[in-house]
């Protein structure tokens, strides 16, 4: 069931979020900003003007996006076959040692950059939908809570509790604008500049879209009233369209739900916990494959997609992205439906020199020695 009578960017009970102190230093969130190149925060008085507004949130996002591939090298090609998660690894990591991470360090790192910054935001957890391990080729079925995205409130009283979804962790088919917290089933773009209006926002690269809708989920126990059979509302459904407007496909659906996510709050004890369950157990991707993805950013090549953008209402505003991915030994670069590069790597030599000079990933030669006898090795070379 889906569908909303809530107010357009509200959270339950029209909550605001608290400020709540950064993880980390001064020192700390201008290295941050001088790495993603938000060049004009470079000292505490730049700091101190800087807006928390909307517009900035969109350009963090942006930033963080670029500057940071989704990567679990970390897992495989280090002695400890660690995730790092909590802020001090983060900052280490990811800053430092020019590594990325999946979504509990992407957002984690994130999360305490936005309020170091000055914003109003929340980590919560989500459920992906995943191949079902008892029929592989059936329905899919969602996840334990193994993801975790951003609540902010960006705007200036009298909205400051209009609520905003940011996440920079889920990978090639993830979120890379800010998208309101609100019901988007009509059909539209989202619209906040005077009336409030749930809908969608631009992915990477035309025909991807995303957006939200209120739902319930699947298996709850719950109903509204005693035999109704209707779940509470509780769920917000994270969803993708590739579906393009120029030359569509009745046969293929316009959107899929890609994870579900609930509004309560996730902390670091539930991020230690399901980040080392997602990193450990042999059934998640992560342990036993090799994934990277690191964007950049693009214009629109064809003319064709410049008129799928006007056709959906998209502006020469707007800024694209196109996707390096790895995935065990296959390496691809995409711009929305179309491969511009295809490769295959056969040994953790070649795979290690591809993480480093493709996707930026601070890996070396010797780094070999820590993927023996995993699941994801490669030959040697």
């Amino acid at each position: 069931m889906t569908g909303s009578t809530r107010r357009p960017g509200m959270l339950s009970g029209e909550a605001y979020i608290r400020r709540v102190p950064s993880p980390f230093s001064l020192e700390q969130i201008l290295a941050y900003c001088t790495k993603i190149g938000l060049n004009e925060v470079h000292d505490a008085a730049s700091l101190q003007s800087f807006e928390p507004n909307l517009a900035n949130l969109g350009r963090l996002q942006f930033l963080h996006n670029l500057a940071f591939p989704q990567d679990v090298s970390d897992l495989h090609y280090t002695k400890e076959h660690h995730m790092p998660v909590t802020p001090h690894e983060l900052y280490q990591s990811m800053v430092l040692d020019g590594k990325g991470s999946y979504c509990f360090g992407q957002n984690g790192l994130f999360l305490g950059i936005l309020r170091g910054l000055g914003y109003r935001a929340y980590g919560s957890a989500g459920r992906v939908l995943v191949p079902s391990r008892v029929s592989p080729d059936g329905p899919m079925v969602y996840s334990g809570l193994d993801h975790y995205v951003i609540l902010v409130q960006p705007l200036p009283a009298p909205r400051d509790n209009i609520t905003f979804v940011v996440d920079v962790g889920f990978g090639g088919t993830g979120l890379v604008r800010p998208l309101l917290l609100a019901d988007a089933s009509a059909g539209d773009p989202q619209a906040f500049d005077t009336d409030l209006k749930g809908g969608w926002v631009w992915g990477s690269y035309p025909p991807e879209r995303h957006r939200i809708l209120q739902g319930s989920f699947p298996e709850s126990s719950l109903e509204t009233a005693l035999g109704s059979g209707e779940a509470p509302l509780r769920e917000w459904h994270f969803q993708v369209s590739h579906a393009p407007r120029l030359h569509p496909n009745p046969d293929e659906p316009e959107w899929r739900t890609l994870f579900t996510f609930t509004e309560d709050e996730f902390f670091l004890a539930d991020i230690e916990e399901a980040s080392f369950c997602v990193s450990n157990m042999p059934r998640f991707i992560f342990n036993n494959t090799v994934i990277c993805t690191r964007r950049i950013e693009v214009a629109l090549e064809r003319d064709e997609d410049e008129e799928e953008a006007k056709l959906w209402g998209g502006t020469h505003e707007e800024k694209w992205l196109a996707k390096w991915n790895l995935q065990g030994g296959q390496v691809t670069l995409r711009a929305g439906s179309r491969v511009l590069e295809e490769r295959t790597v056969a040994t953790e030599r070649e795979r290690l020199e591809v993480l480093k000079d493709v996707f930026g990933v601070n890996v070396t030669p010797e780094d070999e020695q820590w993927m023996k006898g995993r699941l994801a090795a490669l030959p040697t070379a």
